[in-house]
């Protein structure tokens, strides 16, 4: 991948950034979500829940699908190769994740998301819950690269 390449996926994900946190904002005066809340949710909180479960995963997977894998190249390492386990460990030894574990935390709490549950508001109220609840180590790791890329620039 070339700077250009590199740098474009780094603006876009600072643009997902942005607007996540936006609708976090909208978000924070109902939170934590119950169960009672969604079921009385106005079109606008839907709106926003949606809005905010979109930023979160288009977020999460430009960092995971694409500015992980430029990390990688820089290391002059082969991402094309590993597994999404590989990647993690090694973004772990080279400190732009904290641990694998958080990311695939994160991969857990999209997968929740991605999944309605108008049966049961609880496990959506869940959901949404622990992906505000990790909006910020997102946003970390999203600095340490935007950080490295800085410095490789």
């Amino acid at each position: 991948m070339n700077e250009e390449a590199n740098q474009a996926f780094l603006v876009t994900a600072q643009k997902h950034r942005y607007h996540l946190e936006q609708f976090r904002k909208k978000l924070a005066p109902m939170m934590p979500l119950t169960s009672e809340r969604i079921e009385v949710f106005t079109e606008t909180d839907i709106a926003f829940c949606d809005a905010f479960i979109m930023r979160f995963c288009m977020l999460q997977d430009i960092i995971g699908g694409k500015l992980f894998d430029v990390m990688i190249l820089l290391m002059d390492k082969d991402p094309l190769h590993m597994t999404i386990i590989d990647k993690t460990n090694f973004l772990e030894k080279i400190e732009i994740i904290p641990t694998g574990k958080i990311w695939h935390e994160l991969r857990k709490t999209i997968n929740k998301l991605t999944h309605e549950y108008p049966n049961a508001p609880i496990l959506s109220a869940d959901a949404i819950n622990k992906a505000f609840e990790q909006v910020g180590v997102m946003c970390q790791i999203l600095d340490f690269i935007a950080d490295r890329l800085v410095k490789n620039a």
